[in-house]
């Protein structure tokens, strides 16, 4: 994992060398199944919350950044 944001309603988000984001049920410690269908053209290195409307902000290897709508939970 490169990456890892908190979203408000508790989930955590992680961006990984394998260029994908995932989802994170806290209680549990498992990924989501309703999983982002997102997969970058390099790894993910940071990731940014912007509330409205809920938005995640992936940055990437390649200097990219990915502008991403977070289904609910």
């Amino acid at each position: 994992m490169n990456a890892l944001a908190v979203l408000p309603d508790g989930r955590l988000a992680s961006g990984a060398g394998d260029r994908t984001i995932k989802l994170w049920d806290p209680a549990s410690g498992e990924p989501e199944s309703s999983q982002l269908q997102f997969v970058a053209d390099a790894a993910i290195t940071a990731l940014a919350f912007l509330p409205a409307p809920p938005t995640l902000v992936a940055g990437d290897a390649s200097g990219r950044l990915h502008w991403l709508r977070l289904p609910g939970p």
